[in-house]
């Protein structure tokens, strides 16, 4: 008999109709796969967003949790600004002695004191650092450096993200949980995440320790694989061949240590090489390097956009064989209408559900 595939949607807990929502789909997803002959479990996926550690917020997600007891099958800090190994408690006094990514732990552990627990709970984490040719001065963020600055301090902040990973490790397990090390994109063409609206130009942005190598470094070996992550990986060598940019391709090869192509498809092994260090799998749309782009950019840069994208079906029904096998979770992260989700239901993951399944 077929072991049951733990599915994540992100509902936010301090959201009642969000909440309504959720159970609706579940009821709907896990009919489905029964169905189908592949069984599914439904449960949370916690996406801590700013907005969602106000106390106010904090204090909602508690009470609804005592009163609807959700599965919790993961858990997500996001990567800007503190939210980050690179960038944490140990570089801002600001921070007061505990950063963003100690109070998402904290609240997830809490939160997971009331649910109907049936596989642990990892929270995923992100280096949070990308180069650029330039810098905007006064720069919003800390973690937005040049090359030239990045490689002056390539081996300290390597050292900085592996002990910040292993000191909250740690204090993960004191409080109940695990964490893992998300994959990023290796490189995302897009306008300026900070300063889009005094630039709208489109320039290429290279995630640093993306790699598989430094990945596993970091995180001793634990990962929460993003399928879109890695099929933009996948997809950059022929994207900067094709659009004939030599400089963004200096600056991978400059920023990985490597002189070829076929260097980094070593450090960006397969998709089945990651799976026995993988907690957690991300399921999103598979799209190129390209975000956020014109129409006229879209194709050039490989915004593909759509639920088949750029990993085939047979990789996807492979990811989902193995985490059914090994109860490992697969989170939804499809483009959700996030506004209508209480009209919606989450409807936007059956399509890639159904086409990986059917």
């Amino acid at each position: 008999m077929r072991k049951p595939l733990y599915v994540g949607l992100p509902v936010m807990l301090h959201k009642e109709p969000e909440i309504q929502a959720f159970l609706k789909a579940k009821e709907r997803i896990e009919s489905y796969g029964q169905s189908a002959g592949f069984p599914m479990e439904v449960g949370a996926f916690l996406f801590f967003i700013s907005p969602a550690l106000k106390p106010e917020n904090k204090e909602l997600q508690v009470k609804n949790q005592q009163r609807y007891g959700l599965p919790i099958f993961h858990a997500q800090s996001t990567w800007q600004l503190k939210h980050n190994l690179s960038y944490s408690k140990e570089q801002d006094p600001s921070c007061n002695g505990s950063d963003q990514m100690e109070e998402v732990i904290r609240q997830t552990a809490e939160l997971g004191k009331s649910g109907s627990q049936k596989i642990p709970i990892d929270v995923s984490l992100n280096v949070g650092v990308y180069l650029c040719g330039f810098v905007p001065v006064p720069s919003l963020s800390p973690s937005l450096y040049t090359l030239d600055d990045f490689l002056s301090r390539k081996e300290a902040l390597f050292q900085r993200n592996i002990s910040r990973f292993s000191q909250l490790e740690q204090f993960a397990r004191e409080n109940g949980v695990e964490i893992a090390l998300e994959n990023a994109i290796t490189a995302v063409f897009v306008p300026h995440p900070h300063f889009s609206k005094i630039d709208p130009t489109p320039r290429m942005y290279p995630h640093v320790f993306n790699d598989f190598w430094s990945m596993k470094a970091i995180s001793n070996g634990k990962f929460v694989l993003d399928t879109a992550h890695w099929a933009a990986g996948e997809s950059t060598p022929r994207i900067i061949e094709q659009n004939a940019t030599s400089i963004d391709k200096e600056i991978i090869f400059k920023m990985e240590g490597i002189n070829s192509w076929d260097e980094y498809k070593k450090n960006h092994p397969s998709l089945s090489q990651h799976f026995p260090y993988t907690k957690a799998f991300h399921l999103s749309n598979s799209t190129g390097i390209g975000v956020y782009l014109d129409e006229a950019l879209s194709k050039r840069w490989g915004e593909v956009g759509t639920v088949e994208g750029i990993i085939s079906k047979a990789d996807f029904r492979d990811i989902l064989s193995h985490a059914s096998e090994y109860g490992k979770p697969a989170i939804v992260e499809v483009d959700y209408d996030i506004k209508n989700i209480p009209v919606n239901h989450f409807r936007e993951a059956d399509e890639l559900l159904r086409y990986i399944i059917e």
